[in-house]
């Protein structure tokens, strides 16, 4: 029986961005007031992130411009749903965070890390 590494992967993605919903639509049960900059670090590594996670298994080039606009709307999707959740806000420097995440993990997944790229798209 062979393992399907690529829909293990891609599973595990949707794992991070439901990891992702959850921690931005979820009221804090702690205070975030100390959190400062600190927030836009979260920010942009789960972004950063969830972008790797997807297009590292992507195969065409077409379709990781079909998943960056899907990350992207899907960002700010997340930052304009924390205005139905008291007390969260949204806030546009969390989504420029988002962006600025979803852009370096996009360029973090180019590489093909020893093969894996190819291991793992096929």
């Amino acid at each position: 029986m062979r393992l399907n590494i690529r829909f293990w992967w891609l599973l595990s993605g949707y794992f991070i961005a439901g990891i992702i919903a959850w921690g931005s639509l979820v009221p804090p049960t702690v205070g975030i007031d100390g959190m400062n900059n600190g927030d836009l670090l979260l920010h942009f590594l789960a972004y950063c992130m969830l972008s790797f996670w997807f297009l590292f298994s992507s195969k065409n080039s077409q379709h990781s411009v079909l998943i960056l606009v899907t990350i992207l709307l899907y960002a700010a999707a997340m930052e304009g749903l924390q205005h139905f959740v008291p007390p969260r806000e949204p806030h546009w420097l969390d989504y420029v965070a988002n962006v600025v995440g979803v852009i370096a993990g996009g360029i973090i997944a180019q590489f093909n890390l020893a093969g894996l790229k190819s291991y793992i798209s096929s």
